[in-house]
């Protein structure tokens, strides 16, 4: 077909239809003339388009609100790149929650309460990635819902000594303001068929158990809990009045242990630092009062507490398998210059890099590779791939069972690389 030809048919095809309907009429037989017509004006400029050179618009619009950055010049390979990298940041994209309210917990910790703007599900011991505007930059940080599932959701956070993000949430959130938020995810709950649950928690990492045991003990008549909660002086110890509400609810099921730094004669406590001495005194005290060990011990905290928990565990063999934490654990800083990244999947090697601050995932549907991933933050194991070389580190909190590091596998939504990184995505 030469050139002029496609022209000429173009030509037809792009003729305004309200033309051929002035000169026709109005008649219901015309009416469908003119339909009849109309798609096949379509059908002719999508089939003649592209040999003219003319893009046709896409069949499904695309979503309102949105800068669609235009396509960058170079061939067909360059523009699928710069469409697949669009399309990853819509898709990865948080959404802007108002907040609604901030209360003083503690001197040193709020509670930063959400409206979603629309219906808003979770389930206790999840948590949100919200990115923090500190000097007009976004700081990510995972933080536990701490509010109770039905309510609008809610973060607890704890200024941590030198922490931005922290500080800048403590000092500042104020209702009005909104925050980008991703989540929830994550599955740091007590197994639904845990009828003794042992809880250690330090100072924030109450955040995520309480509601965890809240929900467990009100969900099973026959559940019994006790929680174990360092902290270094009364006045930080976070959702005190919460904790001894749900002692008076829950009928001689649930039992706090106090640990205390500092003394404080107005609660009874266990004076000292969380330490392994005390984690296997409460151990020792917990199956006195249970009669028989813990079905599941939940553990969440700063790393020095979260190493003595394990410690101890790792001595009872016969529970050691039922531990479950959501620790802040120790990390490696990712790369500060882009990195090399190999991806095998679905038959084929794609070369692309990292770039500071993205992770494997965000580089990989920039790249055009189709890589399974649903929440984006390191909960549900979708985007679980394998590392054949390399090694990342992981955003924390995230789902990763310490088997899954052990086989080789990361998740790429909260993966950054230290180096050069080749990794396979799963058939």
């Amino acid at each position: 077909m030469s050139v002029s030809i496609v022209t000429r048919a173009r030509s037809l095809a792009e003729r305004p239809l309200a033309a051929w309907v002035a000169r026709i009429g109005q008649s219901t037989a015309v009416a469908n003339v003119v339909r009849r017509f109309a798609q096949a004006r379509r059908d002719v400029g999508m089939l003649v388009g592209p040999l003219a050179g003319h893009v046709p618009a896409p069949l499904v619009a695309r979503p309102m609100g949105h800068e669609w950055p235009a396509a960058p010049a170079g061939g067909w390979a360059e523009r699928k790149a710069g469409r697949a990298a669009a399309d990853a940041d819509r898709l990865l994209a948080p959404r802007p929650m108002r907040i609604v309210e901030v209360v003083r917990e503690t001197p040193s910790a709020v509670t930063v309460r959400l409206d979603p703007g629309e219906d808003f599900a979770w389930v206790a011991g999840q948590f949100l990635t919200v990115s923090v505007p500190v000097d007009g930059e976004p700081l990510r940080r995972a933080y536990s819902l701490s509010s109770r599932p039905g309510e609008l959701p809610a973060f607890t956070v704890k200024r941590v000594p030198g922490g931005r993000a922290s500080t800048w949430l403590v000092e500042h959130a104020a209702v009005g303001q909104h925050l980008l938020v991703r989540g929830p995810s994550g599955h740091f709950a007590c197994p639904s068929g845990a009828r003794q649950v042992l809880a250690f928690a330090a100072g924030s990492g109450v955040t995520p158990i309480l509601p965890s045991l809240e929900a467990h003990l009100a969900e099973h008549s026959e559940a019994r809990a006790t929680l174990v909660f360092g902290n270094r002086e009364l006045a930080e110890v976070l959702f005190r009045a919460r904790i001894e509400a749900l002692e008076r609810a829950a009928g001689g099921r649930f039992r706090v242990r106090h640990v205390l730094e500092t003394e404080d004669e107005s609660v009874q406590a266990v004076p000292g630092r969380m330490d392994a001495e005390r984690i296997a005194e409460a151990l020792a005290e917990y199956g006195a009062w249970a009669g028989e060990g813990p079905d599941a011990i939940l553990s969440c905290g700063p790393a020095p507490v979260m190493d003595a928990v394990r410690a101890v565990i790792a001595n009872v063999p016969v529970i050691e398998e039922r531990f479950h934490t959501l620790g802040e654990r120790r990390a490696q800083a990712p790369a500060r210059a882009p990195v090399a990244l190999t991806i095998a999947a679905a038959g084929r090697q794609v070369e692309t890099r990292v770039e500071p601050g993205r992770t494997v995932l965000e580089a990989g549907l920039a790249a055009g590779v189709a890589m399974p991933f649903s929440c984006t933050m390191g909960g549900c194991g979708a985007c679980r791939v394998r590392v054949v070389s390399g090694a990342v580190v992981h955003d924390e909190p995230n789902g990763l069972s310490a088997a899954e590091v052990a086989s080789g596998y990361c998740f790429a939504c909260v993966a950054r690389p230290l180096g050069a990184l080749s990794i396979e995505v799963a058939p």
